[in-house]
């Protein structure tokens, strides 16, 4: 009984500190509709390929930007908050690389109280729930399988 416990309330604890982080990522998301808007330049817009664990080559873009803000250059990386996924799709990352393209234009957001943070596109997207739902999908199944192993115990 004490080693499902365990392994019950892990689950719970992952669940809940993945569900932690994804209300803060989902936050900071919403935040950046108020940051400051400023142009900048793609100073670099490539897919990196790369092996995972088992083998499958996986795509991420990488986009490095140049802007100004309060009169002092800076770079950032971000696409938007909750980026950072790779995918066995290559048309994921060349969709940013495709709507990126080096030496071009853009609008970059940046946070007015740490300038240093930025994104390309700001607001909610479709990955900026992904915390959230594993958070709340590891919470669950802790909860479920505690309940199951205490109504069916002999």
């Amino acid at each position: 009984m004490k080693f499902v416990a365990i392994i019950c309330s892990i689950f719970v604890l992952i669940g809940l500190f993945l569900s932690w982080q994804g209300v803060r990522t989902l936050q900071t998301a919403k935040q950046t509709n108020c940051w400051v808007e400023t142009t900048g330049t793609i100073a670099r817009s490539e897919i990196v390929s790369q092996r995972d664990n088992d083998g499958d080559r996986t795509y991420k873009p990488e986009i490095e930007y140049e802007y100004k803000a309060n009169g002092m250059s800076r770079k950032g990386q971000t696409i938007y908050i909750g980026d950072g996924a790779s995918s066995s799709d290559r048309s994921y990352a060349q969709r940013f690389v495709s709507r990126y393209p080096a030496n071009c234009n853009v609008s970059v957001y940046y946070n007015p109280s740490d300038p240093d943070i930025s994104v390309l596109e700001k607001g909610i997207q479709k990955a900026s729930f992904i915390p959230l739902v594993f958070g709340v999908g590891f919470t669950f199944m802790g909860v479920w399988a505690y309940i199951l192993f205490w109504l069916f115990q002999p």
